[in-house]
């Protein structure tokens, strides 16, 4: 009897110590960090958006891939010199990091992530600390450019565009020797016709039809490499919204301004992501200091690369192709080309990106800016719309 009770005594002291033991490691788990509520904001939401670039489904951020996101942003020669010239040790962050994850599992959690700011490591300088942060937040606020899902509109357009040309060469090849042959046979019903009457439908199937390969050839230039990479980081939807928007206005326009001009080619969309692309840089002028390759398997580390390079090379092509493109028109200003169309397609582009694109960080002036920009774009757009339907015998 005495020997069963000292046997019930010993289990329930050690099931009070396991008690203990996981009270306590709870405890260390989530230990109670000195930072204000304003510094615990500001690194949630770094946390938040380090938890989009690993893919990881759980709360929890596998340390490793966060340790190779810092060097491979830091690894950069640009990178180096832009941002203070300071170079890391990887043996040092992961031992900052091993410090911080107080269960040992390779992942770290938004209260460890607290614990790593608040507490100094013995092996890591204050000043070395703090760029291994501003790290951290350059690469929560990259760019984030998604692989899947894969890019649909600007690919599925383009494919569209080459067959109708296709379409249209075969046809006119097989009529050359007929007395009613016209270049126009095979496509003339999706042409936008400013003088004549023309269907609700060719405001927009104009931008799918080109006569000759040189034009579809510079079209889609400049729409697989601005678009592909735009919906990658906006999606689909959104960039399918602005290259229409550009179609319509251009063909909006060109009625209003030179009736006299019938449309053809996508230009006007072309044009349309051009002031897209502006928008966006002016919006995240500061936040694109790095660039994520997203992967398509989750478990491989996102690739980062250096975004001010990139960034400046983006808008000084903008600016040298606008220049170039008002020299252009000063010089042909009597063709039947429709700058008007080109010039609207980009105010447009500019317009709507500015408020549907994505903002990473959205400012009071950019807050105001995008209100101002979208009355403006309302007012013109339904000024055009009854231009067009109304006041020349459209309605």
């Amino acid at each position: 009897m005495l020997k069963i009770m000292q046997e019930n005594l010993g289990q329930e002291k050690k099931e009070f110590e396991n008690r203990n033991i996981e009270e306590n490691h709870k405890m260390v788990t989530c230990v109670i960090i000195d930072l204000s509520e304003q510094e615990k904001k500001e690194w949630k939401a770094v946390f938040k958006k380090l938890l989009v670039i690993d893919n990881n489904k759980s709360d929890e951020i596998d340390i490793e891939k966060l340790i190779n996101l810092i060097m491979s942003l830091n690894d950069s020669t640009i990178s180096y010199w832009w941002r203070g010239g300071m170079t890391l040790d990887r043996n040092n962050l992961v031992k900052a990091f091993s410090e911080a994850d107080c269960n040992k599992n390779g992942y770290i959690s938004i209260c460890e992530f607290y614990k790593l700011w608040a507490e100094d490591c013995s092996d890591i300088s204050r000043e070395t600390k703090d760029y291994i942060a501003e790290s951290l937040k350059t690469v929560s606020l990259a760019k984030n450019i998604k692989k899947c899902p894969p890019p649909l509109f600007i690919p599925l357009i383009s494919i569209l565009q080459i067959i109708l040309l296709i379409n249209n060469t075969i046809e006119v090849t097989k009529q050359e020797n007929d007395d009613s042959y016209d270049t126009n046979t095979t496509f003339s019903h999706l042409i936008f016709k400013g003088n004549s009457r023309s269907g609700g439908w060719q405001y927009l199937t104009y931008s799918l039809v080109h006569r000759q390969l040189e034009h579809l050839l510079m079209v889609l230039l400049v729409q697989l490499a601005l678009g592909i990479l735009m919906e990658m980081v906006h999606g689909s939807i959104r960039i399918g919204l602005i290259y229409l928007a550009g179609v319509f206005a251009g063909s909006l326009s060109s009625f209003v301004f030179s009736p006299q001009v019938n449309l053809l080619g996508g230009s006007g969309g072309c044009y349309s992501l051009i002031g897209a692309q502006l928008a966006t840089l002016i919006l995240n002028w500061h936040e694109d200091h790095a660039i994520v390759f997203r992967r398509f398997r989750t478990h491989k580390t996102a690739k980062i690369l250096h975004g001010k390079l990139i960034r400046n090379l983006k808008l000084f092509g903008l600016v040298l192709f606008m220049i170039c493109d008002v020299i252009v028109f000063s010089y042909k200003s009597n063709s039947d080309i429709s700058y008007v169309a080109h010039a609207f397609g980009f105010i447009s582009g500019f317009f709507i990106a500015f408020f549907i694109t994505r903002d990473r960080i959205e400012n009071t002036w950019e807050k105001y800016s995008k209100i101002i920009l979208a009355v403006i774009f309302v007012i013109l757009f339904f000024v055009g719309v009854l231009w067009n339907f109304c006041v020349f015998g459209h309605c």
